[in-house]
């Protein structure tokens, strides 16, 4: 594994990371947390 591209890493991390968590809000949220 290369460690070259630190920006592209942490781009996509925090694309895959935001795309994940909004799944997971409407998810979870829809019958646990209405906080949005």
């Amino acid at each position: 594994m290369e460690v070259n591209d630190n920006e592209k890493i942490d781009i996509g991390t925090v694309e895959i990371v935001l795309l994940l968590w909004k799944l997971l809000s409407q998810w979870a949220g829809h019958s646990d947390v209405d906080s949005y």
